[in-house]
């Protein structure tokens, strides 16, 4: 049941549970007042500051020896130097593998993270730099109808040298251009020292455009056929 006290501040009458009833003070702040006239140890004792961001007053413990702002609002503000915008810590850089712009902190640039504007490119990069390389679904795809019209297996991304074919009958290189990935300039110039170095190594190379198969698929798989028929001539 609870006990009646009263405030040995204020005078004010409070109730306490009986395991609270050694308490003879109805708040902290009464505590803190009687505490702070009597001079006794552990009473808060406050300072008037200036705030370091928009100027106000604002009373901070004085325990607080590096307080500079008045509040988080402030704090926040106070990061940035008055003539630094947020925008001043982005670089703006090109995707080392779509070359598309992209933004960066500059410190994610620090840590190497300035490569790729894309989850989708910064595994493509990944992948580059390791040597690896993955079919796309639909290339994938069309090299299945190829086996399935052929009648015969393709082996899928054999490592030649430097470069990774995409499918191999026999001496037949077969490589399958993305409709964007393809067509960026330097993309092309990669892919024409990729076709003379293939000729070098004796292979007749056959580029299928996704467009093509896209639109005519007997087409596509055509191109195959009659690169395989020249060969057998």
């Amino acid at each position: 049941m609870p006990v009646a006290l009263n405030c040995k501040n204020c005078g004010s009458s409070f109730r306490r549970p009986p395991s609270q009833a050694h308490l003879q003070y109805c708040s902290p702040s009464c505590w803190n007042e009687f505490a702070k006239g009597k001079g006794l140890t552990g009473a808060i004792t406050t300072r008037t500051l200036k705030c370091g961001r928009c100027s106000s007053e604002f009373t901070a413990v004085a325990s607080r020896k590096n307080a500079k702002f008045c509040s988080r609002k402030c704090v926040n503000k106070g990061r940035l130097s008055p003539k630094r915008t947020p925008e001043d810590g982005r670089l703006h850089l090109a995707c080392d593998i779509c070359g598309v712009e992209f933004s960066r902190l500059r410190c994610q640039v620090e840590a190497g993270r300035g490569k790729t504007c894309s989850r989708k490119c910064r595994a493509l990069y990944s992948n580059s730099r390791q040597g690896i390389k993955r079919s796309s679904p639909i290339e994938s795809r069309f090299l299945q109808e190829c086996e399935s019209e052929l009648g015969t297996m393709i082996d899928r991304q054999r490592k030649c040298g430097p470069y990774s074919i995409d499918g191999v009958i026999g001496s037949l290189a077969i490589e399958f251009d993305g409709n964007y990935w393809h067509s960026l300039p330097r993309v092309a110039e990669s892919d024409s020292r990729k076709d003379l170095f293939l000729r070098h190594r004796g292979f007749t190379v056959v580029r299928i455009p996704e467009k093509l198969y896209k639109e005519d698929r007997p087409a596509a798989i055509g191109l195959v056929r009659e690169a395989l028929a020249c060969m057998s001539n």
